[in-house]
């Protein structure tokens, strides 16, 4: 199997967090997009950008849980947290570079994106619902490097401006 990732084109996101909320209620059964697995990101006064685990070929999170309750699939790199393990205290959150992992606020355990691979025929629901089609569940090998250098060059700009 393919390692994939939920990429966000900027250049489209309107930040309307029609995306957390969708996933709150796919996964949660909840409109509330604290429960979301996926972040939309605003980097002012540049653009929105929505955010999901970004499977990290060695994620920090893994290495900040004291209990074993994060582990990573070999083969997809998808993160997954034992909840029976997991004591809710938050240093995971706090190693996530990307700020995508967070704790539930009902059951007070760690919630990272699982790209719906148990809901939703395993496509991602966020990508399915996006209004702007802005999300795409792509392959990591077919990532388009000049979108990826344009981004970087963006937020740059918006930094040097500050």
């Amino acid at each position: 199997m393919q390692e994939k990732i939920i990429v966000c084109d900027n250049e489209k996101c309107t930040g309307c967090r029609i995306c957390e909320y969708v996933c709150a209620a796919v996964h949660e059964e909840k409109l509330n997009p604290r429960l979301s697995r996926i972040r939309t990101v605003r980097i002012d006064p540049v653009f929105d950008l929505a955010m999901s685990c970004r499977k990290c070929d060695n994620p920090k999170c893994l290495d900040a849980c004291a209990r074993n309750a994060i582990s990573q699939d070999p083969e997809t790199k998808l993160i997954s947290i034992d909840k029976e393990k997991c004591d809710g205290c938050g240093y995971c959150v706090d190693q996530c570079r990307f700020g995508v992992l967070s704790i539930g606020i009902d059951d007070k355990v760690a919630i990272v994106c699982d790209t719906c691979r148990e809901k939703n025929d395993g496509k991602p629901a966020c990508v399915d619902y996006c209004p702007k089609e802005a999300l795409e569940y792509v392959a990591i090998s077919g990532i388009d490097d000049e979108k990826v250098k344009k981004f970087h060059h963006k937020v740059q700009e918006n930094i040097d401006k500050k």
